[in-house]
């Protein structure tokens, strides 16, 4: 049982969560954050558009190339962007079952349960290599992750992806390279995702 503050006032529910207070609201209030397990995160992507270059925001979705995602999490206090290793805590934790952190809405296949509140939106990336806009909206949610390799200058970044699988009818979880670098091929047009925030230990 989760306890909750809104307009003052105590609140319990069953459902994992912080509520935000909103007061004289007639509508619920807005859930910011989500406890699953031993790790916090925010329910929606990071929605920060600085102004400065390595940012898209289409339809008012923004997503982050490699340069801009650690420039603006920085800006959030107490929170970042998750470690490999945060990841795959967090899989653990939901049974590598993902359909459990997917949106009730927007897949193009089936719809997620987001049992754990986690609300994974269907967002896709935008390709900043070749076709200058969003690909697999509907079916896949993509959020960078701090991984990074480099095998002799070849430097590759990670992102967690949640696809659903219609030909085995089941929910996928990886974490893919989405952008590389050598001898400055595509440096300037990087590919960009969403950002999910988790918190920082206290």
């Amino acid at each position: 049982m989760k306890v909750y503050t809104y307009n003052n006032k105590v609140l319990t529910n069953s459902t994992n969560g912080k509520w935000l207070k909103k007061a004289d609201s007639p509508v619920p209030p807005v859930l910011d954050e989500v406890t699953i397990g031993t790790q916090t995160w925010k329910t929606a992507n990071l929605a920060i558009n600085d102004g400065q270059s390595g940012i898209i925001t289409v339809n008012g979705d923004v997503y982050y190339g490699i340069s801009a995602k650690d420039r603006v999490a920085a800006t959030v206090t107490g929170w970042h962007i998750p470690t490999e290793e945060e990841v795959q805590t967090l899989l653990s934790y939901t049974g590598n079952n993902t359909g459990n952190l997917a949106s009730t809405s927007g897949w193009n296949n089936t719809q997620g349960t987001n049992t754990y509140g986690f609300n994974a939106k269907p967002l896709g990336i935008y390709d900043g290599h070749t076709t200058n806009q969003t690909q697999y909206v509907g079916d896949a949610a993509w959020f960078w992750t701090t991984k990074s390799t480099n095998d002799e200058g070849f430097r590759q970044w990670y992102a967690l992806v949640i696809k659903y699988d219609s030909t085995n009818n089941s929910w996928t979880t990886d974490i893919e390279p989405i952008e590389y670098y050598a001898d400055g091929y595509y440096n300037n047009r990087p590919q960009y995702a969403p950002v999910r925030l988790i918190k920082d230990s206290e």
